[in-house]
């Protein structure tokens, strides 16, 4: 097995389901390890892997957009985002690993959750919302909801304003500019170009 590694990713975002968690950012730690076959990257093409970078963006987006309750519903949300098989040439990862901590929290230790997942084990369900659009739903809880919306060629969405989003793969079209994987997006309708499909990772946070 071969693996791409993040290590020691550093966070501020809302975790935990006490009223002072609730109301501040704190201090979260995070080790991310994909496994899959990187060979066939070793001649230079990027696509052949993991865009790590873009690895590292997408998992503060789902950290800092979320706001999760629990340790174990952001390492879930995560977990299934990185093993989901892409349409839109994003290697596919055979196994994930994921260690989130929470630093500042006790005094004496460090509280942390560690789980393992291999490709499979999220069995994705793709609902049609309109035309050229199809949505799979990552993790829905009592403080968030995050899914990934997959546009066809062409295919426009006009997301909900109290929605944040992030382009998880594939380039789209927002007002005048165009954004590509890695990038957040604003507010306003989203279009995939003519060149290929592209994915939305997008988060809802309820009060």
């Amino acid at each position: 097995m071969d693996w791409v590694r993040l290590r020691q990713v550093e966070i501020d975002c809302i975790l935990g389901i006490l009223p002072h968690e609730r109301r501040a950012p704190q201090r979260v730690h995070i080790d991310l390890d994909v496994g899959l076959e990187l060979e066939a990257a070793a001649a230079g093409d990027l696509r052949q892997t993991v865009d790590y970078s873009a690895l590292l963006e997408e998992v503060r987006f789902l950290m800092q957009a979320g706001a999760w309750g629990l340790m174990e519903s952001a390492a879930i949300a995560i977990l299934r985002s990185v093993l989901l098989p892409s349409p839109v040439g994003r290697p596919s990862a055979l196994l994930a690993r994921i260690a989130i901590a929470k630093p500042d929290v006790l005094q004496g230790t460090i509280p942390s959750v560690e789980l393992e997942r291999a490709a499979g084990w999220f069995q994705p369900v793709r609902v049609p919302i309109g035309e050229g659009l199809a949505m799979v739903r990552l993790l829905r809880t009592a403080e968030s909801d995050a899914f990934i919306l997959t546009l066809a060629p062409r295919a426009v969405w006009e997301p909900p304003q109290s929605i944040e989003l992030f382009v998880r793969s594939g380039t789209l079209r927002q007002a005048s500019r165009v954004v590509s994987t890695g990038s957040t997006l604003g507010a306003g309708a989203v279009a995939a170009t003519d060149e290929g499909s592209a994915e939305v990772l997008a988060v809802t946070t309820y009060p």
